[in-house]
Formats: structure tokens, C-alpha cells, sequence
């Protein structure tokens, strides 16, 4: 993603004038989106290829790096959809303070995990993820 977004680019180094910059970005604009949103959704499949590859070792699975991205692209809609969530969640935090935002982001941190590995909506994935969190706090106290 990033070489196809630098070739796309590249043109402009040519270019001087303000305007010529616009209309050139303006012309490509739709490669610029369509490769923002496959970048997105690698992104996300990456998230959820992450969750599955780890969870293989630890249930000593065989599994290759490109089956669990494979795996983890049929959700990663959820995913997209758990991250605009979580990220929203989090700026909100951070605006009170730093803290706040960590607290949240700490909170929410299982939630790719129970999309990818449980199958769960987003909203029942931050749910548990918010009561697991709570969980696994006190029984190391």
C-alpha cells in the first residue's frame, strides 16, 4: 500500500505552483481513496490476523501467517466497526485527561480478541471485554 501511494505521489515532487498542486490531487482523487480503503481493510485483517496467530500458539495450532489474515478478513468489518468505536472511546477519555483515555483504551483492549476468536457482534465484544478487564484486575489483587 505504502509503494502504490508513493508511485501515485511521486508527480508531485514536479510540481511549483499551489493550483497545480490542487487540481493534481483533484484529478487522482479517487485512486488516493481506493487505495486509503484497501489499506484500511488490510489493516484490519492484519488486527484480526494477529489475534488468530497468537491465539494458535497458545493452543499449539499450526497455522501459516497468510491463513490467519484470511481467516480474520471475514470480520473485518466488525473489526473496522470495534475501532471506530473503541477509537472514539478513547479521544473521549484523552480529552479529560490522559489517564482517562488510558483507562478506556486498557478496558477495550480485548475487544478484537471476542470478535475474532468468539465470533461476537461488536457491541457484546466490548461489553465482555469491559467485564473481563474488570475480572482479571481483581483476581490479581
Amino acid at each position: 500500500m505504502e509503494v502504490s501511494m508513493a508511485s501515485i505521489l511521486q508527480p508531485i515532487q514536479q510540481l511549483t505552483q499551489p493550483e497545480d498542486f490542487v487540481e493534481y490531487i483533484n484529478s487522482n482523487g479517487a485512486i488516493f481513496l481506493a487505495v486509503a480503503i484497501l489499506a484500511i481493510i488490510v489493516q484490519m485483517g492484519f488486527l484480526g490476523g494477529l489475534w488468530i496467530g497468537f491465539d494458535s500458539l497458545d493452543n499449539d495450532k499450526d497455522i501459516s501467517p497468510l491463513d490467519a489474515q484470511l481467516q480474520a478478513m471475514k470480520r473485518v468489518f466488525s473489526i473496522l466497526g470495534a475501532s471506530i468505536v473503541i477509537g472514539i472511546a478513547s479521544f473521549l477519555g484523552f480529552l479529560l485527561l490522559i489517564l482517562p483515555g488510558i483507562y478506556v483504551m486498557a478496558r477495550l483492549s480485548l475487544t478484537y480478541g471476542y470478535i475474532v476468536l468468539e465470533n461476537k457482534s461488536v457491541s457484546d465484544s466490548i461489553q465482555e471485554s469491559w467485564r473481563m478487564t474488570v475480572l482479571l484486575g481483581r483476581s490479581r489483587q
